[in-house]
């Protein structure tokens, strides 16, 4: 392997094999009867001071379909044992021959560390460039991973603290959360029946500050609507802006789940606008380089014959989804064809884990992703299924972007009473 020096390998039959979700994740039926060959791969960047670890399931027994999936993680975790639930063992379970990197620190999945970024650091206050290239892009290597516009969505997610800071007001969660219930029951027939769902996000027109002086409860009580937390609110949903009122990047969408402890919105401690402009600019300026995947040329993975789908839940409290509307129309913009190759899904009213709202299963994208590549079948929508914002198990389709969902009628649990528009 060019540039790269080999520590360790092992190899281990695995046989008959049971995998059990473990906590924190959330429990799902065991994945059951598998056999494969789990390789262990450790090496190094001489010179780099890293030591990255792949582990590599191989399909046995003449399970193999003679595919290869390359796995991802979340948050600052890169992959590694963090995505066996989410992806690896699914995909081995159909098939797959599947690949995960630690991408050169801790692979263990701990919600607590998801935005711990001290294993990027050298010393306070000083980046640990080897390490941060290995997470970004090199421990990746060929595998077919894209986290689009990092350097922006990082900073956005710290805004909405700094506002509170900037303004000395931190309103309690329960009035945060009964505006977002607000904006969804204004929102929420724009598509013609009443589900709890904002399904015409772009259509939502909704202002915090005119609920100012209402009444709402809290834990019981009567409450009043404050200003400063409409303007908290107002500042999650409208997004980064400079000192002088410029765009920075995108907010959260109205039904986002914002004060959601770890993945919501987080605080910081920054004094003063210029101090947060800095800050932005510091992200886009030194690390863009680096982890910035916003480049809307994407003629190379065209060329090669990929194709690409992408889902993003409207109420992602972590990562804005205008943000993967505005990446997809840049690159319309690039290739007026992309939907020959690259299509995007939004998912109303789903979050950024993908258990709350009506959501693609991962068998279902991965199967449709294979008739595409295999078939040239071009998917027009998702089947999603989960529980509607009223509750109710229901089915649905995700329609491809620009179109949006419509209720036609009838039972708005089932897949028919929707149609794409």
């Amino acid at each position: 392997m060019r540039g790269m020096e080999l520590l360790s390998i092992a190899a281990q039959a695995q046989l008959n094999y049971t995998y059990y979700s473990a906590p924190p994740m959330p429990p799902v039926p065991p994945v059951e009867n598998l056999y494969f060959c789990n390789v262990t791969v450790t090496y190094t960047h001489p010179g780099w001071d890293d030591t990255i670890t792949v582990l590599t399931l191989l399909p046995l027994e003449g399970r193999w379909d003679g595919r290869f999936m390359g796995n991802g993680g979340g948050g600052l975790i890169a992959g590694g044992h963090s995505s066996l639930q989410f992806s690896v063992m699914p995909g081995l379970e159909s098939g797959f021959s599947v690949s995960t990197t630690d991408g050169g620190h801790t692979d263990r999945l701990d919600y607590t560390k998801l935005y711990d970024i001290n294993w990027a650091l050298s010393s306070e206050g000083n980046i640990n460039w080897p390490l941060l290239v290995d997470f970004a892009h090199l421990a990746l290597h060929d595998m077919a991973v894209i986290a689009i516009n990092w350097a922006s969505f990082l900073f956005a997610n710290i805004y909405p603290g700094f506002v509170m800071d900037t303004l000395k007001t931190y309103p309690p969660p329960c009035e945060i959360d009964a505006m977002t219930r607000a904006a969804i029951a204004t929102c929420d027939l724009l598509d013609g029946v009443e589900d709890g769902i904002i399904s015409y996000p772009g259509k939502c027109q909704f202002d915090p500050r005119g609920l100012v002086g209402a009444p709402f409860e809290c834990d019981g009580d009567q409450k009043i609507f404050s200003a400063e937390a409409a303007e908290v609110v107002a500042a999650c949903w409208d997004g980064p802006r400079s000192k002088d009122g410029e765009f920075q990047w995108f907010g959260f969408g109205y039904d986002a789940n914002l004060t959601q402890p770890l993945i919501g919105p987080a605080s910081t401690t920054l004094d003063a606008h210029d101090e947060w402009d800095e800050l932005v600019h510091a992200c886009t300026s030194e690390f863009s380089s680096i982890i910035g995947t916003s480049d809307p040329d994407l003629s190379e993975f065209r060329n090669a014959g990929g194709k690409m789908l992408n889902w993003h839940g409207t109420a992602d409290q972590a990562i804005p989804y205008n943000g993967s509307v505005s990446y997809y129309d840049r690159v319309l913009e690039k290739d007026p064809n992309a939907r020959e190759f690259y299509r995007l899904f939004l998912a109303p009213g789903a979050d950024h884990t993908t258990h709350v709202g009506i959501v693609p299963s991962f068998e279902h994208t991965l199967g449709v992703i294979v008739n595409w590549v295999e078939n040239n079948v071009a998917p027009d929508t998702l089947s999603a299924k989960g529980l509607d914002g009223l509750g109710r198990q229901s089915e649905r389709p995700l329609c491809a972007y620009p179109r949006v969902q419509h209720y036609v009628g009838g039972d708005p649990t089932v897949p028919e009473a929707f149609t794409c528009v």
